[in-house]
Formats: structure tokens, sequence, C-alpha cells
């Protein structure tokens, strides 16, 4: 920019006869690759959603129908001999023992003897569960008489958070040892969904993101003493209950699994979803 006399304050810039146009394309690139992978994420995101509504819905029916399952349903009265591992499934919030017909764990030889429990009425608290499960651990143990056997328990929803709890609360007083901990849209950092019940049902309100159960629960999984227990958890992208980023604890990332285009219960009845639960037991 030559100088100008009228304007004294003027400053002489030199400017560069060429400007750098590859630069600018190249940030403008860069701009719209990123503007383009953020809409791609957000539809993603509700279709997902869009999808994992539909399937549960298409699920409820189906829930109805196997729902007498649960008063029919009877558990192993005998271990085999040399049994040295059962697993017990717990079921989620107004749910019953049906919930894992779908999964059909307890067809599967290879990963042994498998139980269930009905936890009964939803008015009760997290900790009254647990102790649900951990009679019934006793009632598993006293099977198999003198024999050792271990545990691999095996939750849905609210039953993730009473396995969790049970094996960081109470699992090492009963001598009991946990092979796996596997939770199936499970609140494990809370849920927004549990407002909707909290006023009746003492377990919603302990299943609120914040509540005192809740950072009490991750506090003990985050110490070194429950490291060692090998946990896998599944979250699911189009779970409007549970959202998948709840599912997982903030600690343990290794073996979270997350699925796409699956609800809150259609989970129930997926081949995927029994597929993986299968493998984790056979490890």
């Amino acid at each position: 920019m030559s100088f100008d006399p009228r304007f004294p304050e003027a400053v002489n810039i030199n400017l560069p006869e060429e400007f750098p146009a590859e630069k600018l394309l190249e940030t403008k690139a860069r701009a719209s690759k990123s503007f383009f992978n953020k809409c791609g994420k957000v539809i993603e995101k509700i279709v997902n959603h869009i999808l994992g509504l539909f399937l549960d819905l298409l699920t409820i029916p189906l829930l109805l129908l196997t729902s007498p399952a649960a008063f029919f349903s009877s558990d192993p009265k005998t271990l085999p001999k040399g049994t040295k591992k059962v697993t017990l499934c717990v079921h989620g919030f107004l749910h019953n023992k049906s919930a894992w017909v779908g999964l059909r764990l307890d067809k599967s030889p290879e990963i042994g003897p498998v139980f269930s429990i009905n936890l009964g009425h939803p008015f009760q608290s997290i900790e009254d569960y647990t102790r649900y499960v951990q009679e019934k651990i006793a009632e598993i143990k006293s099977l198999a008489g003198e024999e050792e056997i271990d545990i691999n328990l095996v939750g849905h929803s609210m039953g993730g958070l009473v396995c969790a709890n049970y094996a960081v609360k109470y699992a090492a007083n009963d001598n009991v040892r946990i092979t796996k901990l596997i939770t199936i849209a499970s609140p494990l950092q809370g849920t927004s969904t549990a407002y909707l019940a909290r006023l009746f049902c003492k377990c919603a309100s302990e299943m609120l993101p914040g509540s005192e159960f809740i950072k009490n629960l991750n506090e003990k999984m985050a110490s070194k003493e429950f490291q060692t227990i090998p946990s896998y958890h599944i979250g699911f992208r189009g779970d409007w209950v549970v959202p998948r980023g709840k599912t997982f604890f903030a600690n343990k990332k290794k073996n979270d699994f997350e699925i796409s285009y699956l609800g809150h219960v259609s989970a129930l009845y997926s081949s995927k979803v029994s597929e993986y639960v299968h493998n984790v037991i056979k490890k």
C-alpha cells in the first residue's frame, strides 16, 4: 500500500502479491468435513432412537406373552457332579424372571447351569433386592454341598445394579467368587427416566443420576479392591430408558460394548446380545 500525503497517519503495509488460496481451500474443506461429520452423527443418533423405540414397541407384546413363564419356569434342582461355575440372571424394574426367555441362556449346556430370580414388587429398595440375590446364591451353594462353585452374575437394567451391589458389598463376606459381572442396559450412572416413579418406588429414586446409591456404587467399583472383578457392560444407542452413556462406569472402558438400533427391552430378544453374553461366560 503506497503512502498518501492526505493521510499522514496511514501506515505503509506490504501485502504478498499472491494470496495463499490453497490454505483457504484446505481450511474450508476441513470445516465442511467437520460440519458433515457432526450432521452425520446427529442423523445416526436420531435413527438409532427411532429404531430403538420402534423395536421396543414391537417387543411389548412378547413381554406380555412370556410374562407367565415366570410362574412356571424352574431352576435346576441339582447340580451335575463337578460343576465349577453357575450363572444367576437378575431381571430389571417392573419385570420378572421371564425377561431371560429371549436370550435362551438356559438352553446352552456349554455355559453350565443357569438360575434366575423373581425380585417381587417394585416398592422396595435395591438393597432389599440385593438381599434376595444373597439368599438365592446361598441356595445355589447349598446344592453344591462341599464343592466350591463360582458365580456369574447377569443383570438387565436395574438388575445390573443389584448384581453390582452384591458383588461389592456381600460377595467377599459370603465367600463367593464372582467370575463375571455382566450388565445389560443398566443405569450404572443413573437415569433420568427414574423420575417417573421416584415418588412411589424407593428403588427408582436410587436410580436417579447423582443419588447416594449411584455415587457409592461408582466409588466402590473404582476402588482397587474391586478392580479385579471382571465386569462387562452392554449399552444401546437406541435406548430411551437408559442412554448408553449412563450404562458404563466412568472408570472402566475396556469391556464396554455398544450395540446400535436396539432399545431397552428389545435388547432381551437380540441374538447379538445373546451371543455376546454366551461368549463372555464361556471365557
